[in-house]
């Protein structure tokens, strides 16, 4: 069959020129990646828009088409192993050697039918851009202008983001409608993941494809790790596993390495069975280090399943880079065509010469038949594999999470159970009732209070009024510990910020406009709630003075409104 040739693309039409296509690409010195499109069994043209990709990539890649038969094989017996190229399948050649023994590097796309075609080849679009960015054919931006491989100056240019389509960014700017490449940004962040409706992204517009270039309005590594600080809790996207750890990206090539020890609570199973390429994870900073990666400290075990994880924006006013994972619906499984039939044996071999023209179509009608049902199995085998991946990933992180929450959780006994043993004592440290409080007052305050708030939040001077002890010791329905955090809310004024507390100055009578309860020295006596929704709720009362400092007066019943 004769494979039909396309404009931008070059065919490989003999084995020999197979065989040098496959030299070239095996040499350190090629300027530009290489994508290579093989064609399916018995088709003249590959599934791939090869016209789409000629026209995306321009001068970024040279693009190739290898029929599949002869001359895929000549192709593929040149190649080194699991870097070939045939039956539908195709790669981008990076314009190193990298790949020669890391295949990863030049990933197979494989098309199973027409219906891939879209798929396929925005993928290997994306490859090819990532590599043309990666090999410097595009220059960094100088003085609001850029040159591309091809030479073209380009003007600056910004705008409004209208929104993300097909993977683009696209931009009203001022010279006119543009698109942004994310594999031309940051190769392996998604469109949606760096811009948002309504920002504004200034750059490097190409007049002809329409590009705009924004990498130079992107914030430096340096500006986006000084966001972070201890203890804070970020996402990190999973670049390595291996048996000692994992590497986490904190922003685009910040990567940052942690230990197993410190990943998963649970040693015995291997982390390439609990961590997913590509996933995003919690973790918590235990120490900041430097934007090469080194001295930084995370612990993916002991982080607040409750906290808001951090991840930064890569362009100002744009969405975090890095978000969870959220349950998708499983994808639809692909319907057959009506005409596809399955069948358990092939039709039987017709003799040469035998059987009429009509005989012939019919035999060939099946198979066709026949062939769009098996195209159909893969690619309801392809959703199913998808589908299988995706909760195969979900189950992986449960995994992780149950380890590390039991872990978690058993800490947070063992802490619990040592406190109790401390605080069992609290209580009887003083002869003295009145330094007894004042001790568990200050202690209360100290547990209460970060280091950064106590010089903001200073315990007021006080004084205890003749038969607060008495009546602390007294009064039941409500532990000791519960009156003195209160009286610590008291003292800082945090307490009438705690709608909980129902502060609230004591009136002389039950009458709304009663007068309130007055000292002889000016001072006002506050009533604040200890207990709420309780029969006969206990109830703080005290004087707040003009100076600034408290007597505590006594704690009350809710009926007793005695000062």
């Amino acid at each position: 069959m004769t494979v039909i040739a396309s404009q931008g693309a070059k065919l490989v039409g003999s084995e020999s020129e197979a065989r040098v296509l496959a030299a070239s690409l095996n040499r350190p010195d090629r300027a530009r990646p290489v994508v290579v499109v093989s064609t399916a069994a018995g088709q003249a043209a590959p599934y791939v828009d090869v016209d789409e990709l000629a026209e995306a990539l321009a001068d970024l890649a040279e693009i190739y088409i290898v029929p599949t038969g002869d001359v895929s094989w000549a192709f593929s017996v040149a190649m080194p192993a699991q870097t070939q190229v045939y039956g539908g399948a195709s790669r981008v050649y990076p314009t190193d050697t990298s790949w020669v023994t890391r295949p990863s590097a030049s990933p197979l796309r494989f098309a199973f039918g027409i219906h891939d075609r879209v798929r396929v080849t925005e993928l290997l679009i994306a490859d090819a851009m990532g590599m043309a960015l990666a090999a410097g054919l595009f220059k960094a931006p100088s003085a609001g202008r850029l040159v591309t491989a091809g030479g073209a100056v380009l003007g600056t240019a910004g705008g409004a983001v209208l929104g993300t389509a097909g993977g683009r960014a696209l931009v009203d700017t001022d010279r006119g409608m543009a698109s942004v490449w994310p594999e031309l940004t940051v190769p392996g962040v998604a469109a949606e993941r760096m811009f948002v409706k309504g920002m504004t992204v200034t750059g490097d517009l190409d007049s002809e494809s329409h590009r705009l270039d924004v990498r130079g309005s992107m914030r430096t590594i340096a500006s986006l790790a000084q966001a972070y600080s201890a203890g804070q809790t970020v996402l990190g996207r999973v670049a390595r596993v291996d048996k000692g750890g994992c590497h986490l990206e904190l922003v685009p090539e910040l990567r940052v390495f942690a230990d197993r020890d410190v990943v998963v609570a649970d040693q015995k199973v291997a982390l390439t069975e609990l961590l997913t390429l590509g996933e995003v994870v919690k973790a918590k900073v235990v120490t900041v280090g430097a934007t090469t990666g080194k001295g930084w400290v995370l612990d993916l075990i002991d982080v607040d399943p409750d906290a808001e994880p951090y991840a930064p924006a890569l362009f100002a006013g744009g969405p975090p880079w890095l978000a969870l994972a959220e349950a998708v619906a499983p994808p639809v499984e692909v319907e057959p065509p009506a005409n596809a039939v399955v069948t358990e044996e092939l039709p039987a071999p017709v003799a040469p010469g035998g059987g009429n023209a009509e005989e012939l179509a019919s035999q060939l009608a099946a198979m066709r038949q026949e062939r769009d049902g098996y195209l159909h199995e893969l690619a309801s085998a392809r959703t199913r594999l998808e589908r299988l991946e995706g909760e195969r990933t979900r189950l992986r992180a449960q995994a992780r999470e149950a380890s590390n929450l039991a872990d978690r959780k058993a800490r947070e006994a063992d802490g619990l159970a040592a406190q109790l043993a401390v605080s069992a004592n609290d209580g009887h440290l003083f002869a003295d009732p009145v330094d007894q409080l004042e001790f568990e007052v200050r202690l209360a305050w100290a547990r209460r209070t970060t280091a950064d708030e106590k010089s903001s939040l200073p315990l007021a001077a006080y004084e205890l009024a003749d038969g607060f002890i008495a009546s602390l010791d007294e009064v039941d329905g409500i532990s000791r510990q519960k009156v003195v955090d209160v009286v610590v809310d008291v003292l800082t004024g945090r307490v009438h910020e705690l709608g909980s507390r129902d502060s609230h100055q004591l009136r002389e009578s039950d009458g709304p406009n009663a007068a309130y309860v007055k000292g002889a020295d000016g001072s006002t006596c506050w009533r604040v709630a200890l207990q709420r929704n309780t029969p006969q709720a206990r109830r703080l009362h005290y004087w707040q003075r003009p100076d600034g400092s408290v007597e505590l007066s006594a704690v009350r019943k809710h009926d007793d409104m005695r000062p």
